[in-house]
């Protein structure tokens, strides 16, 4: 039941499930996009950064077709190439951010989306594709990458956040917090976004980019104090930025972005909850906020299930159990029920 139930999920959270829920035409010259509705009459550029941007793209692209006029995607390099977006074109990709670190190539295809956007008009549309490790794959910093990464690396040898790191990247990289909706206007922005990120606070999904936010250094020196970092640990040119009291402050369009968030850790979980039902089982969510190194948290977890009858309870659960569990955390699903087919009652974690 567990395998069926898991594959059953899987079949449900894919981007282009998401998307083909909110997106469709309203004729041969508007896209609905939610409750909202934009003009195809003119220019359609598509933007996409993340591990789920081939996802995104390809309904999208079926959907559209030859009214996307030109499309750059930034994809990780781990990423399978579709033979019909790798041959088309109209279409930019490029591999970029091994490791999950901006590299060269984030730079290169960064620069060609930059160059392309602030040509964009007013009444053009720019439909941007966001996704978890966006950070990486679109990238722009104001100081040399190197000095960039080895930052990166000591705010993760200090088990920062992706809040904290997200906004030390704002601070250090021209493009987020809104700066990329920035070299976009006049044009209008609609940013379809996957969230990564505990609570969907926009600003810190990818850094933001289409979300106008302001990082202070201020900002940045008590991220650093929180996670016990010295100011005098940094590259010199990291140091002189914060020194100076540079702020990220991006000059708001006049045209607010659209940002909507198409998928996220909650959407899952309450898909998960529907194929639950399907099953025959009363779901019941247990958290969509855990935190941590999901083996600990999961051990945690796996030591604490009980499993119940009515005449009898079980306080201890195999290792096959807990590697259920941990994998049901590493996925960010996490239920407990009731069968509605049994008399019996039975409290299961998967």
């Amino acid at each position: 039941m567990f395998k069926k139930l898991t594959q059953n999920i899987i079949e449900c959270l894919g981007p282009k499930q998401f998307l083909e829920k909110i997106l469709q035409l309203g004729g041969p010259r508007l896209l609905l996009v939610g409750d909202r509705v934009f003009s195809l009459e003119k220019d359609v550029c598509v933007v996409g950064f993340g591990k789920a941007t081939m996802e995104m793209f390809k309904p999208l692209k079926q959907l559209l077709g030859d009214k996307i006029s030109k499309s750059f995607l930034s994809v990780p390099h781990s990423c399978a190439v579709d033979p019909h977006v790798g041959h088309d074109a109209s279409c930019k990709m490029v591999r970029a951010a091994k490791n999950n670190l901006p590299d060269d190539n984030t730079l290169d295809i960064t620069g060609q989306i930059v160059d392309h956007v602030t040509t964009l008009k007013e009444g053009d549309l720019c439909i941007c594709l966001i996704s978890g490790g966006g950070s990486a794959l679109l990238c722009d910093p104001i100081v040399p990458l190197p000095d960039l990464l080895d930052t990166i690396r000591i705010l993760v040898s200090k088990s920062a956040t992706i809040q904290q790191l997200n906004t030390v990247r704002t601070f250090l990289c021209s493009l987020k917090g809104g700066g990329l909706a920035a070299h976009i206007a006049p044009a209008t922005v609609v940013s379809l976004i996957i969230s990564d990120v505990i609570g969907d606070p926009l600003h810190s999904i990818a850094s933001g980019p289409t979300v106008p936010h302001k990082v202070t250094s201020e900002d940045v020196l008590s991220t650093l104090t929180s996670i016990d970092v010295s100011l005098h640990a940094l590259p010199a040119s990291v140091q002189h930025l914060i020194e100076t009291k540079h702020e990220s402050n991006v000059m708001l369009p006049a045209e607010q972005p659209f940002n909507l968030i198409v998928a996220s850790n909650t959407i899952a979980m309450e898909v998960a909850g529907k194929q639950v039902e399907a099953l025959g089982f009363t779901p019941y969510l247990m958290s969509n906020s855990l935190s941590g190194e999901a083996r600990e948290v999961a051990t945690e977890l796996a030591e604490s299930v009980v499993l119940s009858t009515h005449d009898r309870t079980f306080s201890h659960i195999g290792n096959d159990m807990v590697h259920k569990i941990q994998h049901a955390m590493t996925s960010g699903l996490c239920y407990k029920g009731t069968s509605q087919k049994s008399s019996k009652r039975c409290s299961f974690w998967f």
